[in-house]
């Protein structure tokens, strides 16, 4: 009976040894946490033993509380188990049906505690130490759930296992794999209980299953049981012949001064020897028992599963890292990019190692000049160690170079395989099959970083349009379309003092960098204004470009603007100044059209900063009631007849007819009219910006 006893304490430890493994190893994902939880469920449930053989002279009420403690175990582990399936399966399920299965099973462990529906009693034999339960009729109910909910979970699994491939559909084999040891538990459990076993092997069994669904499941989170084992094992017998050796000591000699020197002798031997010797038994044991034993296809296709979830440029480092210490057992892996390649996606003369674990060693970084860098930028191929000496220098097996473009974007550096095996041809094939895949996943990285910035700075440029642009006199109607996700038309009102601005600018092309300069413009421009209120348009003009000349200067590529203010009195009156095509203002007493010509100083603003401040003129109008200024850039008289640029364009002609047709009506009525007959003379598709804002005196 000791056996018996033993071997289910062992189980237990056993079984609460890989809960505590699957959370300290790998990531913390749900279906980890909730397998652990899953564990010490059924892990409790083997207390039913503990409590048969330390209280078989108590009296039945004390084994029955003793059952039911242990049966709190049992009452859980459905719960758990089908969570765990469902979490590792990736089965979308409502979260309120989650909450009933958890609810249900409490309940079902406190009507277990404090009535007999689930154990109704129990009877010891004094002779024969044998213990009976006698269950409640909700017990029958709890058999039943856990048929059910066990037919749902390995048809989850076969479903999964048929739909995937590559690491999930061999994560699903470890499952089917573990049920045979399941089956063996239910073998050797009767047996067991009619005595024929002096140990427990339906726990072993448990313990068993358990240990092949950790492996599975932890196999791909930076978990490899198998070197866990070796290091734990080397640790264990390192500290065992320290300790050894130190105690052994006592047994060579009785003379004190002797014991004193041979004592220090040792204990200064282990403290300079000791992770010499550590580290010795680890690899003796690493070659011993970590064969290498891998499929190339399913390396491929990890990576392939990987790199197809990478989002950011430490991911690609963390699936190779994690692919290769798996899958090849190659402990040392460095993975290199030119500094800030994150940030820029930009060569750079220096490489640094990209760390993805804060307890990962850090190695110095790479200049991109040395000379084995450079031959490695030469072969543009994989390299190993027994080809290229420089490698074996530094302690190294193969390096992996990747290129764009005839650029060096990123370099992995191997070291050797635990088994110390030197690598083959296959080996090398594999890695050029790696290393060419790379290039594609930092481009679709790239891509996709862009596309985001792309949409930040294109809601940056909506968000500073003014919302519901006012100005005292005026019926104000405003619109811009950029011809790409970002455009370099620019207008805005501003109230400064005792005035109104109107201002609308141009900047050549569209695009990305237009849409930066007329950030730069936005910000100038306010900025004067703010702290200038009484300033005259000209005046504005003059120091904007004074201002933005000097930033553009620091520019690739210079990008000046085509740019009119125009400063507003009461509504009635306002003062220009502009480098600008034509505006429009319709005269509601004649109902006709005048030109407002935009020629008060050359080039625009940002094309040169040689212009003294008398070169820039202004000219004063004044609106009457009815009367509208209509101020538009060149994207719509530049439009082209269904976006075909060999065909006409919409033209200023067109542009005053509309005008005519639909001044006398609100600012709004002008816009709409525009907008329609513009999409469907271009067909919806733009080459410019189109910007237009019309100012009605009421």
């Amino acid at each position: 009976m000791n056996g018996f006893l033993l071997s289910s304490i062992f189980a237990y430890i056993l079984d609460l040894l890989i809960c505590v493994l699957v959370l300290w190893h790998g990531h913390k994902k749900a279906a980890n946490v909730i397998f652990s939880g899953f564990v010490f469920c059924l892990s409790f449930w083997t207390l039913g033993d503990f409590f048969f053989y330390f209280l078989p002279s108590q009296s039945p009420g004390h084994l029955l509380w003793g059952v039911k403690i242990a049966h709190i175990g049992a009452l859980l582990t459905p719960a758990f188990y089908t969570h765990f399936v469902i979490a590792l399966t990736g089965f979308t399920i409502s979260t309120y049906a989650i909450v009933f299965l958890y609810l249900f099973s409490f309940t079902m462990v406190f009507i277990n505690i404090y009535t007999p529906l689930v154990i109704q009693g129990v009877s010891l034999n004094q002779q024969t130490l044998e213990l009976t339960i006698n269950s409640g009729p909700l017990y029958t109910v709890f058999l039943i759930q856990i048929v059910i909910l066990l037919i749902f979970c390995y048809y989850r699994l076969i479903r999964t296992y048929k739909d995937s491939h590559g690491l999930v559909k061999e994560q699903m084999q470890y499952f089917f794999v573990a049920t045979i040891f399941i089956l063996g538990c239910v073998v050797f459990y009767f047996p067991a209980m009619l005595g024929l076993f002096d140990i427990r092997l339906d726990n072993l069994c448990v313990v068993t299953y358990f240990s092949i669904i950790a492996y599975a499941i932890t196999k791909h989170d930076l978990m490899d049981i198998r070197v866990i084992i070796t290091k734990t094992t080397a640790n264990v017998i390192a500290i065992l012949i320290v300790l050894t050796t130190s105690f052994s000591i006592f047994f060579l000699t009785e003379n004190k001064t002797t014991l004193f020197i041979l004592s220090a002798i040792t204990l200064i031997f282990w403290s300079l020897k000791f992770q010499d010797f550590r580290l010795f038994l680890q690899t003796t044991l690493e070659k011993k028992f970590l064969e290498n034993r891998y499929n190339y296809a399913v390396v491929i296709q990890r990576f392939v599963d990987g790199f197809g979830q990478c989002s950011e440029i430490g991911d690609v480092a963390q699936v190779l890292k994690s692919t290769f210490n798996d899958e090849m057992e190659i402990a040392d892996v460095r993975v290199y990019f030119p500094e800030f390649y994150e940030m820029t996606f930009r060569t750079s003369g220096t490489f640094s190692e990209l760390i993805t674990d804060a307890d990962q060693t850090t190695h110095p970084p790479l200049a991109s000049d040395t000379n084995w860098i450079q031959a490695l930028v030469e072969q543009k191929t994989v390299l190993i160690s027994s080809e290229f000496d420089a490698l074996t220098d530094f302690g190294l097996a193969a390096a992996l170079p990747c290129f764009v473009e005839g650029n060096l974007v990123c370099l992995v550096l191997l070291g050797k395989k635990l088994s110390e095996d030197g690598f083959k041809p296959e080996d090398v094939s594999l890695f050029s099959t790696i290393a060419s895949q790379i290039p594609a996943v930092l481009d679709r990285i790239h891509r996709s970083r862009a596309s985001v910035e792309l949409n930040l700075a294109q809601r940056i440029q909506t968000e500073i349009l003014p919302k519901t642009p006012e100005i005292p006199g005026l019926e104000l109607a405003c619109y811009m379309k950029p011809a790409d996700e970002v455009g370099g038309d620019y207008y805005d009102v501003v109230v400064a003092g005792e005035y109104s601005w109107v201002l609308l600018g141009d900047v050549t092309g569209h695009g990305l960098g237009s849409g930066l300069v007329m950030f730069m413009a936005q910000s100038i421009l306010t900025s004067i204004l703010q702290t200038r209120d009484a300033i005259e348009p000209a005046n504005l003009n003059y120091l904007a470009n004074q201002i933005l000349y000097k930033n553009l200067q620091r520019l690739d590529e210079q990008l000046p603007m085509t740019f009119v203010s125009l400063r507003f009195h009461e509504g009635r009156s306002f003062t220009v100044s502009g480098c600008h095509d034509n505006f429009l203002i319709y005269r509601a007493t004649s109902q006709s059209i005048e030109m407002l010509s935009l020629d008060h100083f050359a080039l625009g603003i940002g094309f040169s900063d040689s212009f003294v401040r008398e070169d820039y003129t202004q000219s004063a109008y004044t609106l009457a009631v009815g009367d509208v200024i209509f101020m538009v850039t060149d994207g719509i008289t530049e439009a082209f007849f269904g976006g075909n640029v060999t065909l006409e364009q919409y033209g200023e002609e067109r542009l005053k007819g509309l005008f005519l047709k639909h001044a006398a009506g609100s600012a709004e009525d002008v816009k709409v009219a525009l907008i329609a007959e513009l999409d469907e003379f271009t067909g919806g598709i733009y080459h410019d910006d189109v910007t237009f804002i019309v100012a009605k005196a009421v």
